[in-house]
């Protein structure tokens, strides 16, 4: 198999939110604190008790706070959980995020999620429409902005670019690079019949189009270009990509993990004449952003996971408990 590539948009679209809708959240009604819980409809505050009055019958503001929970509750005690955390974390490292911070990692973001233009007008109205879809509020977009622009602050602190990784990255951009084609099927016969039929004529990227159960069959097999030292693909893949001497040439079937390969040299790209050390800055900066994004993520994870498990995180209002257990109940279905 290969190694997945960039993250789908619905990943993204969780990040954004909060990136913690499969986490299992501590329900417990104590506190740690020695703080006594708070029941639902006995909150001490000036909140009126009722909304309105329509043609003389009242409509209870209690309505409209179940209307609320039943609806956003549990995603809002979620994304509230989540950003306590973050901003604790950050507070204990004495890191502090200015508007600026939070305005890079907006236009960061959308250039991720909305690459099709870069035009300022357009943008806003594309995230409008984008929002509208995902069901994400403007104050949730928000929140989320400034929650990550805090994760990243930490994630930078922590990324480190070593050497052999630069080395990596140059022969990634810069190296030879193997332009491959391939089917992937889930048994010996079926990757038979399929080769006998290339070796007799048949059209490569269709026959991957029609039966390869990879991903790249949409693209008629074709896959990014691999340099020659690639880690991402397995070794067994490689060595025999690496055989396949002039574009046209096809391998015999080749065994990886469970599933079976047939691939096709399409073109080699020569490895251009760039020097490491003048493209040595350049590399470490999209290595360090690479590292940045997956270390904002799973820092949000961390944080949670060891939250949940010191049973820091309690849920006391009853209706917010009952509206969690109910997303978790829908979640393990």
């Amino acid at each position: 198999m290969m190694k997945p590539g960039l993250a789908h948009l619905a990943a993204a679209v969780a990040f954004i939110l909060c990136g913690c809708d499969n986490m299992k959240m501590n329900n417990k009604s104590g506190d740690s604190s020695g703080a006594p819980p708070v029941a639902a409809g006995n909150r001490d505050d000036s909140r009126p008790l009722l909304l309105a009055t329509v043609n003389g019958k009242p409509v209870a503001m209690k309505d409209l706070i179940d209307l609320l929970l039943e609806d956003y509750g549990a995603q809002g005690a979620w994304e509230l959980v989540a950003n306590e955390l973050v901003r604790q974390e950050a507070a204990a490292k004495g890191i502090a995020v200015a508007e600026d911070d939070v305005n890079a990692e907006h236009n960061r973001t959308l250039a991720q999620i909305l690459p099709q233009t870069d035009n300022v007008i357009q943008r806003s109205r594309l995230l409008d429409e984008y929002l509208q879809k995902n069901k994400i509020s403007a104050g949730q977009w928000n929140r989320s902005m400034r929650r990550n622009a805090i994760l990243r602050k930490l994630a930078e602190s922590q990324a480190v670019v070593a050497n052999e990784a630069l080395r990596d990255e140059f022969n990634r951009v810069y190296g030879r690079k193997l332009i491959l084609r391939h089917i992937q099927v889930e048994n010996a016969a079926k990757a038979q019949i399929l080769l006998d039929k290339l070796k007799a004529g048949a059209d490569f990227g269709q026959m991957a189009f029609e039966n390869s159960s990879n991903p790249s069959a949409k693209e008629g097999g074709q896959l990014p270009p691999v340099d020659d030292n690639s880690q991402a693909m397995p070794p067994a893949f490689m060595q025999v990509a690496r055989s396949l001497r002039k574009p046209g040439d096809i391998s015999d079937i080749v065994m990886v993990g469970t599933s079976f390969h047939i691939i096709r040299l399409e073109k080699i790209q020569e490895s251009t004449d760039a020097k490491f050390e003048d493209v040595k800055d350049k590399l470490a900066a999209a290595v360090k952003e690479r590292q940045v994004q997956v270390l904002q993520q799973s820092l949000l994870m961390k944080l949670i996971g060891q939250a949940e498990r010191d049973e820091k995180i309690q849920y006391h209002d009853p209706a917010i408990k009952a509206a969690i257990e109910k997303k978790q109940e829908r979640t393990m279905q």
